[in-house]
């Protein structure tokens, strides 16, 4: 048995950078701090081997709206055990 599972969603992710700041002689380290809307977006492909044992494929993009646009791809197998 062959199945196909789409998924989206919403959530935050939050970011912290420190970087080095020069002024003059002096130097700092400074931190900036941000968080962006993120939209998770995915497909899976199952086969089922017995009726609780799968394998597949998990693949889908992670989007951000505005001009950063998807952010990362990803792709992979999957293995799933179903408990009773």
């Amino acid at each position: 048995k062959v199945g196909l599972l789409c998924g989206a969603g919403m959530s935050i992710s939050s970011k912290q950078q420190d970087y080095p700041f020069q002024r003059g002689n002096s130097t700092s380290i400074e931190t900036r701090a941000y968080s962006d809307l993120i939209f998770p977006v995915s497909v899976d492909l199952n086969y089922a081997l017995r009726y609780n044992f799968n394998i597949g494929l998990k693949s889908g993009f992670y989007y951000s709206p505005g001009d950063k646009g998807i952010l990362a791809y990803y792709v992979g197998p999957k293995v799933s055990l179903i408990l009773p």
